[in-house]
């Protein structure tokens, strides 16, 4: 029955703060955060809900393939790895590729992103 309990108490917190965020609120000291914090015997703190940007991918020139990389890391001195998407100029995916590192900072995997897909272009052609 617990159990039950703290998940009701998870999924209507979830809802509230999607609720209120939605709505450009906040929860901060009011009777729900109260609740959970009973409920889950923690404290609950929301941070501000992100902003949503537009933004755009452009698709590349006629006979040229665009290659779109990333390397990331958990935590900053922790497991790494990269992904990378090849499109062509239609925005068909020609090849999609990831590798796991092992455990450095962000800005190695964003050097291994670059140096490794550079090395996968020129292999391609």
């Amino acid at each position: 029955m617990l159990v039950r309990h703290k998940w009701e108490a998870a999924v209507v917190s979830g809802m509230m703060a999607l609720l209120f965020h939605k709505n450009k609120g906040t929860m901060y000291g009011t009777a729900h955060d109260h609740f959970v914090r009973l409920a889950w015997g923690a404290e609950l703190k929301l941070k501000k809900a992100p902003q949503i940007k537009d933004c755009k991918w452009l698709l590349s020139e006629v006979d040229q393939v665009k290659v779109n990389v990333d390397g990331s890391s958990i935590r900053n001195l922790g497991p790494i790895g990269w992904g990378a998407t090849y499109r062509d100029h239609n925005g068909e995916f020609l090849l999609v590729s990831c590798k796991g590192l092992g455990v450095e900072t962000n800005y190695v995997a964003e050097y291994y992103a670059i140096l490794e897909n550079a090395e996968i272009a020129i292999e391609k052609g």
